[in-house]
């Protein structure tokens, strides 16, 4: 993780997608999961800042550039990473 801040817009929300570029971002929590910017912005789960680590604290975003999906661990929605998966064989 690059960032200890959580990338959120102007009226406070966290990103799906950084601008300028539209990449997309991911939201890590306490006990090293991502999470998306639905389940973070979703008022009726439990995420925070600062506070008791339980696995829902937010400890930052990052943009997601390179690389597999990364899976949310709450609703299990798959974050692609702007440029693909360098691993995967290309046909």
């Amino acid at each position: 993780m690059k960032d200890s801040r959580v990338f959120r817009d102007d009226e406070g929300k966290a990103l799906s997608f950084a601008w300028p570029g539209g990449y997309p971002v991911v939201h890590l929590v306490d006990d090293g999961e991502y999470l998306c910017a639905d389940c973070v912005n979703d008022p009726t789960n439990p995420v925070h800042e600062g506070g008791d680590a339980d696995g829902w604290r937010l400890e930052g975003s990052d943009i997601h550039y390179e690389g597999a999906a990364i899976v949310c661990a709450h609703c299990g929605t798959a974050i692609d990473s702007a440029y693909g998966d360098p691993e995967e064989v290309q046909s």
